[in-house]
């Protein structure tokens, strides 16, 4: 069985199980070395190993892996700006090797989510304050298509009350002071997703994951709604990285959950196809039912 074993970003070798045994107990690698063979679908921390449990040097100060001793997440490691985008810029550039090792507590990444709130809300709100005209923009779109369908979008859409630039920005503060709150329902639903699909994940795993994942691409996405104001290029520009950005977000994802980062892709469509479904769907049949029966005169 050969294994490959990295530290950091750099490559140590391929060594064989027995190998990698003695190297533990000499110090020559680290329980906080990732380790990866075939079959695989992502790094894992020599200390999750089965086969090397028995063979960790003793804990210092009567720690226990998985704890800081052996953290590779900089958020957990300590509370600041700094590693906060140690931890962003690792989730982006080596997944693997930044996001192996930590405990995911939800309560712990509560604080990392305002700090995202905070970068990011000054393009909300200027988003906010924009809104108008970019509705007003996309509704000359619509009608530059002629065709009836998206005339009626368009009419619906200059239809809608225009809210004061207060109520606007305060809409933007309030889905600031729950956002991360908001992005644990998604994450909670991707979770079902996942459970769906039989994969063994955590309810908190899951949530976090979506946490670190919507950071990251708020963060890149954010700068671009300074654009808002000619909203067919800020929707051309959002397109443009919705790939890559869901790529990346995916990636790390797994890495948190230890799955297949193409799982949590097919979970996002399922339950997007479901949530989907039960909103538009289930509504329509139900209204369908009840003028089906005031016709029959039920």
């Amino acid at each position: 069985m050969q294994i490959h074993v990295a530290r950091q970003s750099s490559q140590l070798g391929v060594f064989s199980a027995e190998e990698i045994a003695l190297g533990l107990a000499s110090g020559r690698f680290l329980p906080t070395d990732l380790a990866w063979q075939s079959g695989m679908p992502t790094w894992i921390a020599l200390s999750e190993w089965q086969e090397f449990k028995g063979k960790m040097p003793p804990p210092i100060m009567g720690g226990e892996f998985g704890s800081a001793q052996t953290v590779t997440v900089p958020w957990e490691l300590s509370r600041s700006l700094q590693s906060y985008w140690a931890t962003i810029k690792g989730a982006i550039v080596s997944p693997t090797q930044t996001l192996a090792v930590a405990k995911y507590s939800f309560g712990d990444y509560i604080l990392f989510s305002y700090i995202t709130v905070l970068l990011t809300l000054p393009f909300t709100l200027f988003a906010q304050v924009q809104s108008v005209e970019a509705n007003a923009q996309l509704a000359d779109f619509f009608r530059g298509l002629n065709i009836d369908e998206f005339n009626k979008a368009a009419d619906n859409l200059m239809s809608q009350p225009v809210l004061p630039v207060w109520a606007r920005v305060g809409s933007g503060l309030f889905y600031a002071a729950i956002y991360p709150f908001a992005i644990a329902i998604w994450g909670f639903i991707q979770w079902v997703g996942l459970r769906i699909l039989r994969q063994q994940v955590t309810i908190e795993r899951s949530i976090v994951a979506t946490m670190i994942g919507a950071s990251l691409s708020n963060l890149i996405v954010a700068p671009l709604m300074l654009l808002s104001g000619h909203f067919l290029l800020y929707l051309f520009l959002v397109g443009l990285v919705m790939i890559p950005l869901s790529v990346l977000s995916c990636r790390a994802a797994g890495v948190v959950m230890r799955i297949n980062p193409w799982l949590i892709f097919a979970s996002w469509a399922l339950m997007g196809f479901i949530v989907g479904c039960c909103c538009c769907c289930l509504p329509a049949a139900i209204l369908g039912v009840i003028n089906s029966s005031l016709g029959s005169g039920l």
